[in-house]
């Protein structure tokens, strides 16, 4: 979204009045007043139409920020509240849009603001102009030229912290796209009562002449500038009468008998100068003039006048009347160094200080008088007034409000000398004789076009037929007015009051109408949305309840469905059920039959084998009592021939059982291999070699402990016969049974 723009007119939210012009009454007291109301709440700056005056506030206040900068960038003078980049931006778009050389002339006494006015004025040129490399270094070689100046240049005194001693003149040049190129400095009489105070003397004397000079080429100015737009507007000149400050002028330069030019004539005259015969001078010379008061002078009117001293004279200027105490004037109006002091500093070393003595040159020894300090500053001024005339002047006045050099304190005896002497009352009084406002059409339509049905809300014509409607709506006095080529010229602040009063009326009839319809359309916006509201409400419930219906109906078709489901499932499952009962009913007759036949098998098997187990049983019966037998046969011959081993054997391969059997030593049975089954609980066979071998066949044994038992037998035999077994490890071995070989 964009940003909005809001636009504050010089007119809207005034405190006091922004533009002196419109103040009503004029006398010196309203205008103190007025700038005292606006510097109570921080306004410190005021317009006597294109002039800035500027009150030094004393302290930092937030409106030279960076936003600031644009909120006056590109703007019309008089389209915002008064301020000191309105005037700097009024001059660098007609420097840089028009091609038309500006001068800014800041004036003001010690501790009026005029060196951080300078600042403000440059700081705001050069946030507005071209941002290259090259430019922004011109830029900050000039912003920092300030400092470099005031090191040189300033001194704290008592009326001012920072006191300028000398006056500057800073010329800039810019380029042809605004950018600036670079600056020229000139710097005019140094101050040395800045630094020391006394009364008013040569120093005073000569600022107070550059002021007149000032103020003198400000009227003619103001009024040229007056005259050039009224021509070029259209508008008839009239004559204005005003106090030309020329004679003031003529006084003090006048090449003849000008006050300077007595001064220099009698610092070059040969015989005794002093102070008092360049006093007595003037008194013969000036006794007359009527802006010039000596109390030594011909004329008698001043004899009795006790405040003015016998050394002093007095001279009228624009402001008021100020006296000179003419002790010092030949002395430092001679201003000459010794010679010897610039020969000693032209032989020094440094290039820059050689430079700045020519005179101590021993080979241009110049045997002419230098020029004075009277006649090197009147020359200054001349030339910077004939500057100051081929250029559009803009004007900055800054005033001092109070000499404690504190924040919120305003003085008013204070302010009023310094309104005096800067002749701003009379400034007003130039401005307003003719018009004392005026407006360019399109904004002024567009500012009290709600004064007329015509031109409300919208004027589809040109914007001064549209303002000619609108006065003859209100009925202003025709003389009161007069339409120029592009601005509308009001003549009296009372009827430019008289608009913004009826503008006020009206804005506030505007207001309570637009809070009028706001409020309908909200109640009428209300009721559509409610009626809205209602009607979604009504849908939504109306698509709750068929949603609810169609659960219902969908709920139940679920039960039907499962009801039907279950019906057929119960009926297969009965078929189902019938059919299993009738499988399991032929399944058991036929196992009924089978076992019938089983047991009838079982039954003729077992009569077989009873048949046959009473054979079996004689048979075993038979060959246990022979295998007792011969055992017991065995066990005598072994007690007789002290057997080493215990067997519990059947005889003819009956299992041999895992007794202890204690082999005999016999010398003539020798037994030659052993064989051993791969199987933990079959035997071991003992074959033996002779003849008692050949009838009794081969020895079986059997022990849980296999391993250990060959072992055994295999020391035995080694100890008894000297004679390693064979010991064969197989999977079956042929046993010999009694000659009758049999396979394991």
């Amino acid at each position: 979204m964009a940003k909005m723009e809001v636009k504050t007119s010089l007119l809207d939210n005034m405190i006091g009045v922004g533009d002196m012009v419109l103040l009503e009454p004029l006398n010196e007291e309203t205008f103190i007043n007025n700038l005292k109301k606006r510097f109570d709440h921080n306004e410190i700056y005021t317009y006597i139409g294109s002039v800035v005056i500027s009150v030094n506030p004393y302290r930092s206040l937030p409106i030279y920020s960076p936003e600031k900068v644009e909120d006056y960038r590109n703007r019309n003078f008089y389209e915002l509240s008064p301020h000191i980049f309105a005037l700097s931006d009024e001059a660098y778009r007609s420097l840089r849009d028009q091609d038309k050389d500006q001068c800014i002339l800041i004036t003001g006494e010690s501790g009026a603001g005029k060196t951080e006015a300078s600042k403000l004025v440059m700081s705001y040129v050069a946030a507005v102009c071209g941002k290259g490399a090259e430019v922004n270094q011109v830029k900050e070689q000039l912003l920092q030229s300030n400092p470099v100046l005031e090191a040189f240049g300033n001194a704290k005194t008592v009326r001012n912290d920072n006191s300028s001693r000398f006056g500057k003149y800073m010329d800039i040049e810019f380029d042809f796209k605004g950018d600036p190129l670079g600056g020229v400095i000139s710097n005019y009489y140094v101050l040395d009562y800045s630094v020391s105070m006394h009364d008013n003397s040569f120093e005073q004397f000569i600022i107070n002449y550059c002021n007149e000079k000032l103020q003198q080429i400000f009227i003619e100015l103001t009024l040229k500038e007056e005259q050039e737009e009224y021509i070029r507007e259209g508008i008839e000149w009239t004559h204005i009468d005003y106090f030309n400050n020329a004679i003031i002028c003529d006084l003090i330069e006048n090449n003849t008998n000008g006050i300077l030019a007595m001064l220099d004539e009698e610092c070059l005259r040969p015989g005794t100068v002093t102070d008092e015969t360049f006093l007595e001078k003037l008194n013969q010379v000036c006794a007359t003039h009527q802006h010039f008061e000596s109390r030594m002078s011909k004329s008698s009117r001043f004899l009795n006048d006790t405040s003015l001293p016998h050394s002093c004279f007095r001279i009228q200027h624009y402001a008021g009347k100020v006296l000179y105490q003419v002790e010092g004037f030949v002395d430092k109006n001679n201003d000459l160094l010794y010679r010897d002091l610039s020969q000693a500093m032209w032989k020094a070393g440094h290039t820059l200080i050689k430079s700045l003595f020519p005179e101590g040159n021993p080979a241009k020894i110049n045997l002419k008088r230098p020029p004075t300090a009277g006649s090197q500053f009147k020359a200054s001024v001349a030339t910077l007034m004939k500057n100051l005339q081929t250029k559009n002047p803009n004007y900055i006045r800054c005033i001092k409000p109070n000499d404690k050099k504190a924040a919120h304190i305003f003085t008013e005896a204070l302010v009023c000398h310094q309104i005096r002497y800067l002749g701003l009352l009379e400034n007003v009084r130039v401005r307003r004789a003719g018009y004392a406002f005026r407006q360019a059409y399109e904004p002024c339509l567009e500012r009290y076009k709600m004064l007329c049905k015509q031109t409300w809300p919208h004027w589809k014509g040109p914007a001064r037929a549209g303002v000619e409607v609108l006065f003859n709506e209100l009925e202003i006095p025709v003389e009161e007015y007069s339409f120029g080529r592009s601005k509308i010229f009001i003549r009296n602040p009372r009827t430019l009051f008289k608009l913004e009063d009826l503008r006020k009326q009206r804005l506030e009839d505007l207001a309570t109408l637009i809070q009028k319809i706001y409020r309908g359309w909200k109640c009428r916006t209300h009721f559509l949305l409610m009626r809205k509201s209602q009607i979604v409400v009504a849908a939504w419930y109306r698509r709750y309840a068929q949603q609810k219906r169609y659960q219902q109906i969908k709920s139940s078709a679920l039960v039907i469905q499962s009801y039907i489901r279950g019906w057929k499932a119960r009926k297969i499952l009965r078929e189902l059920k019938h059919q299993k009962r009738c499988e399991e009913a032929a399944t058991t007759i036929a196992a009924y039959w089978r076992g019938t036949q089983a047991r009838r098998e079982l039954s003729r098997l077992k009569e077989e084998a009873r048949n046959k187990h009473a054979i079996a049983v004689i048979w075993a019966y038979w060959l246990g009592s022979k295998a007792r037998r011969e055992l017991k046969r065995l066990k005598e011959e072994a007690r007789r021939k002290h057997a080493v081993a215990v067997i519990w054997a059947y005889w003819l391969g009956l299992k041999v059982l895992p007794h202890p059997f204690f082999l005999p030593t016999v010398n003539s049975t020798k037994p030659s291999t052993y064989s051993i089954l791969n199987y933990d609980s079959l035997p071991l066979a003992l074959s033996l070699q002779g003849s008692e071998a050949a009838s009794k066949g081969d020895f079986l044994f059997s022990s849980d402990h296999l391993i250990e038992m060959a072992t055994k037998l295999y020391r035995t035999t080694l100890s008894q016969t000297k004679q390693k077994l064979n010991i064969e490890i197989s999977d079956e071995y042929v046993h010999n049974r009694l000659n009758v070989p049999s396979h394991f």
